[in-house]
C-alpha cells in the first residue's frame, strides 16, 4: 500500500489538519467543524418537458424540431446534431418553417440522441446521421407526408 511509505498515516497525525482545528474546527464533531465539513444531499428533480427556445421568430406554421439535450443524449452528441440540422435547414432555406428547439428528456435514453419532430420522437440521430435523418425525416413531416419513429 503506498500510504504506509508516507511519513502521515492518518489525519491525527498531520499538523495542517491540527492547525485547521486548533484555529477554526475547535474539536472533532464541533457544530462549526460538522458545517464546514460535511457536504448535505437532497434529492433533485429530473427536467422533463421544459424547452429552451433557439430561434427568434414565431410563425403558426412551423415544424418544432426538438432536439434533447439532457444528459445522456448531449453525451452522444445532441447539441452537435442541433447544429447540423439547423444548418442543415439555413442550407436548405427552409429554416423559417422550420422551430428548432432544445429541450430535455424524453424518457427514451436507450436510444439518445433523441429529436422530436411534430409529435413523433426518433431516436439514435447523430451527427453522422443527421443529413439522412433532415433528408428522410425532416423534409417529409415539413410536406405533411408521415414518418416512422424509431422503436422505444
Amino acid at each position: 500500500n503506498c500510504d504506509a511509505m508516507q511519513p502521515l498515516h492518518n489525519a491525527a497525525n498531520n499538523p495542517y489538519v491540527k492547525e485547521a482545528y486548533a484555529t477554526l474546527l475547535q474539536k472533532p464533531n464541533s457544530a462549526v467543524a460538522h458545517k464546514l465539513l460535511h457536504t448535505s444531499y437532497h434529492s433533485r428533480r429530473r427536467i422533463t418537458g421544459e424547452q429552451v427556445q433557439l430561434s427568434r421568430t414565431e410563425s403558426k406554421k412551423k415544424l418544432c424540431v426538438a432536439v434533447c439535450v439532457g444528459t445522456n443524449c448531449y453525451l452522444k452528441g445532441s447539441y452537435d446534431t442541433l447544429q447540423k440540422l439547423s444548418a442543415l435547414a439555413q442550407e436548405a432555406g427552409l429554416a423559417d418553417r422550420l422551430d428548432f428547439k432544445a429541450t430535455f428528456c424524453f424518457e427514451r435514453c436507450k436510444k439518445s440522441p433523441n429529436v422530436k419532430v411534430g409529435e413523433t420522437i426518433h431516436g439514435e440521430v447523430t451527427p453522422d446521421t443527421a443529413e439522412t435523418f433532415f433528408r428522410e425525416t425532416v423534409i417529409p413531416a415539413l410536406e405533411g407526408r408521415e414518418t416512422v419513429a424509431t422503436e422505444a
